[in-house]
């Protein structure tokens, strides 16, 4: 690896530098095989010069990504130089599709490959194409060697061991190259045992070994003897014949205890994967201990995040048996201390561990660990609110006076915390983040904390940045629904006042923020009784309608429910026009994603949007379908079903509003060819509904291919169309990568028919059946006649075959009011208990009812 770092760099720099010059190294002692090299990089100025330190460096690092290339300003032979050792670099980490022959389907020949891969990768200094000879025998088995490594990474390993045994037949001694032979053939030797394995089992491996071993020491085969008998002592305790008194010879590599990457949680990972967390914790506190010893800063800190949610993934499989809080807390003072925000939130918080263990103590306990240490205190409060964050989210609901406390917290932090943007030292943006996620998922939480989100709002809108204000403004949007009438038109006050002081036409980031947050149902509740803030509030919301041509189309939303006259204050009648006309214009522009809101914007208004306007918004429609069956489809499709989901249900009114012309029926009836021609595009080119993506992804989105099956089915009803449809969805249905999305949509959406189709309801998947079960139930309703039972009993059998599930309460309850029985030695029946009786969740509260549909309850 030295001679290649400096062959590099002399040659590159045309043996103007040395890899002195770049680096400083301590040289390897001791044999090459088992020698560590150090080196640690100078620093440089000359473009060129820091291309080829990291380049080196990255090799060193073993990384998987090539370094940039510097910039522009180097000549055309440094440039020619960049781009071939990028190409290089690139080369090397291909695998076996990546070369020629394997490209056209031909088989591989390694000595070719390894001339080709030589004359890729290496130029003359005077940048013409080295003329590559026969290369010497050690190169070619290497090379051959390299061929069966690779059918190794795709699980061929008869082609490894063909490979292999073919490398060690071309090893020949040569003259200079004794060493470098000896050691290929004694991990050749190693290499073909493995391949042995894999094909003839641990019987045939081991001879292979023992006999590696036998003729190794540490001075004469340093690499059989560190390398092989590991594996030869699992080989022979595979095959069976591993007895106490067999001779344990492994070998022990004792790296440089000073370094500090000697010190790694290889160990400690591998316990704590497979739950022997004692093994875990014991080797990640030996870690820990030796990293602190040496000072290491950075390590000890990745050391205790992973030590940390180690001890709470056994915490977990200890409920019910064990209470451990001291445990807790050192997994907490682990988790806080790391400063690991990313592994804090991928920690698993269950709602009884959380129930457990997280009290008023805890908390005053993590303020005490964020305090103790000045010089990491922004870490450690980062930590600190990942914790709280995840804590509230799992939190039991009755705990109502700890989720106060630390929703408190969360609001102060995030009106006195740093807005920085970055994440290292964002303590304020990661609080309004964790409040913005609490209010969202934790809407019982919202009562708990209203002055205390309004002064955090006030606090920020006084000297914080447009886009922070824009944040707080989306984390107070959560809340405001839950608020107490007080706090809630506090929060609007706020936002009112905001609002007036923005520039006229100014697209400022709180618009959309504070339009949602004005216009949420908490808001509009507050309005209704209140005449003066009704009107305060639709000044407002014009006001931000109008305040750029993004947000236009909100203002036909707002011609719903705001005072006219505030309307009429702001903006004439042809002021209102040419906003129309706008939003007219960006409705039949496929190419825009905005194509979908204008449309909706439109249907939603029709007596302000015209006969025109929505003839535009049904063309525009028109085009967004016709577009998926084009090369290029336009990006408004991904949210598309929102419009046939407004025509299904609404139709009939936007008809009514119109005078009910025979050209709105025509023209939303014109809708079906299109619509059918997507879904048959879409069976062949699923990707249509995956999105815009970088990289582009490679599977459709499921949840847009529910949407939009039911928003196909929903308009197919309102026109009574659909037979026409039917043979394009199941066109679509047919390709597995549509199915899943599908089928849930279908099963809820589907036709009406007299009695459920036992024979679909077979073939569900269990997210198909339970998305469905309530629409079904739903739809059986009231009924006690054969018929309903017929269908219960239908929905019990499935249930009983891909359950239990919490929805199978309801479905329970139904048979047993209809007197639907089933024998409880019915083979799906009896594993339906077994299941039940292990799931303590479930087992109290579906046992009960269970119990009155089996035939034996009678």
């Amino acid at each position: 690896m030295r001679e290649l770092a400096s062959a590099i760099v002399e040659a590159a720099s045309a043996g103007k530098l040395g890899l002195h010059d770049l680096f400083e190294d301590i040289e390897p002692a001791g044999p090459p095989t088992t020698a560590s090299w150090f080196i640690a990089a100078r620093a440089t100025e000359a473009p060129f010069t820091d291309f080829l330190s990291r380049f080196v460096t990255t090799i060193v690092w073993r990384g998987d990504d090539p370094p940039s290339p510097p910039p522009d300003e180097i000549d055309e032979r440094e440039a020619e130089w960049v781009r071939d050792l990028i190409s290089a670099f690139e080369l090397s980490s291909a695998g076996m599709d990546a070369t020629p022959n394997h490209l056209d389907g031909q088989g591989s020949d390694p000595i070719n490959d390894a001339k080709m891969a030589l004359v890729a990768a290496r130029r003359s200094t005077d940048g013409g194409e080295a003329e590559i000879g026969g290369p010497p025998a050690l190169l070619r088995a290497l090379f051959v060697k390299h061929v069966g490594d690779l059918d190794a990474d795709v699980d061929d390993w008869k082609g490894a061991l063909a490979h292999y045994s073919t490398a060690e037949r071309l090893l020949t001694d040569e003259t200079g190259w004794e060493d470098a032979v000896r050691t290929t053939r004694d991990i050749l030797v190693q290499s073909i045992a493995m391949a042995t394995w894999h094909v003839s089992g641990p019987d045939a491996a081991a001879p292979l070994l023992e006999a590696l071993v036998e003729r190794s020491g540490l001075e004469t085969a340093p690499l059989a003897t560190l390398n092989a008998r590991f594996d030869l002592m699992n080989a022979t305790m595979a095959r069976g014949s591993f007895s106490t008194v067999w001779p344990d010879r492994r070998a022990a590599d004792y790296l440089a205890p000073l370094v500090i990457h000697s010190h790694n949680l290889d160990n400690a990972m591998t316990y704590a994967s497979v739950g022997q967390f004692r093994q875990a914790h014991r080797w990640f506190w030996a870690t820990l201990r030796r990293q602190t010893a040496l000072g290491g800063t950075v390590v000890s800190w990745a050391t205790k995040a992973h030590y940390g949610r180690s001890i709470v993934d056994e915490l977990e499989t200890l409920l019910g048996r064990q209470s451990l809080p001291g445990q807790f807390a050192l997994a907490v003072r682990m988790l806080v201390e790391s400063g690991r925000t990313e592994l804090v939130e991928k920690t698993d918080w269950s709602e009884l561990l959380v129930e457990t263990y997280v009290d008023d103590a805890v908390l005053d306990e993590l303020f005490a660990i964020v305090g103790r240490s000045p010089g990491t205190a922004l870490k450690r409060a980062l930590a600190a609110t990942a914790l709280r964050r995840e804590w509230l989210l799992a939190l039991p609901t009755d705990r109502k006076g700890l989720a106060h406390r630390m929703l408190a917290d969360l609001a102060e932090e995030a009106r006195t915390g740093a807005h920085t943007g970055m994440a290292s030292t964002n303590t304020g943006g990661l609080a309004l983040r964790a409040l913005k996620a609490v209010g969202r998922e934790r809407p019982e939480f919202r009562t708990l904390a209203g002055p205390e989100v309004v002064a955090m709002l006030d606090g920020i809108l006084a000297n914080r940045s447009a886009i922070t204000i824009s944040e707080a403004v989306e984390a107070a949007e959560q809340f405001i629904d839950g608020l107490d009438p007080q706090s809630a038109k506090a929060l609007c006050k706020i936002v009112i006042d905001l609002v007036g002081r923005l520039p006229q036409e100014a697209a400022w980031p709180v618009t959309r923020a504070a339009t949602r947050l004005l216009g949420s149902a908490g808001a509009t509740r507050l309005a209704r009784d209140d005449v003066a803030f009704r009107r305060e509030r639709s000044v407002a919301l014009v006001k931000l309608a109008l305040n750029s041509a993004q947000e236009n189309t909100g203002l036909l939303y707002l011609l719903r429910d705001v005072d006219p006259s505030v309307v009429e204050g702001q903006i004439d009648g042809q002021g209102l026009a040419a906003i129309v006309d706008g939003i007219r214009r960006r409705a039949v522009e496929p190419s825009s994603s905005a194509a979908t809101g204008a449309i909706h914007a439109l249907l939603v208004a029709p007596r302000v949007a015209g006969s025109d306007g929505i003839a535009d918004a049904l063309r525009g429609m028109d085009l967004i379908l016709r577009s998926a069956a084009g090369k290029l489809s336009s990006p408004s499709l991904r949210d598309g079903y929102e419009v046939l989901l407004l025509l299904a249900r609404h139709g009939d009114a936007i008809a009514e509003d119109l005078g009910s012309p025979p050209w709105f029926a025509e023209q939303t009836r014109a809708l079906i060819e299109p619509l059918r021609d997507m879904w048959l595009a879409a069976a062949s080119r699923p990707l249509i509904f995956a999105g815009f993506a970088i990289p582009p992804l490679s599977v459709p989105n499921r949840v847009t291919v529910h949407n939009w099956t039911f928003a196909t089915l929903a308009f197919a009803k309102w026109l009574g169309v659909l037979a026409e449809l039917a043979p394009a969805l199941d066109a679509a249905a047919s390709n597995l990568a549509l199915a899943e999305g599908m089928s849930v949509a279908r099963a809820m959406q589907g036709p009406a028919a007299a009695a459920i189709d036992a024979a679909a309801v077979t073939k569900e998947r269990a997210d198909t059946f339970y998305a469905a079960l309530g629409e079904r139930l739903a739809g059986i309703g009231p009924r006690t006649d054969d018929d309903a039972a017929t269908d219960v009993g239908v929905l019990l059998d499935r249930s009983m075959e891909l359950g239990p599930r919490g929805e199978d309460a309801a479905l329970l309850l139904a048979a047993w009011r209809l007197g639907v029985r089933r024998d409880p030695d019915g083979q799906a029946v009896a594993a339906y208990t077994a299941k039940l009786r292990n799931d303590p969740k479930l087992r109290l509260s579906v046992s009960p009812l269970l119990s009155r549909v089996l035939a034996e309850a009678e």
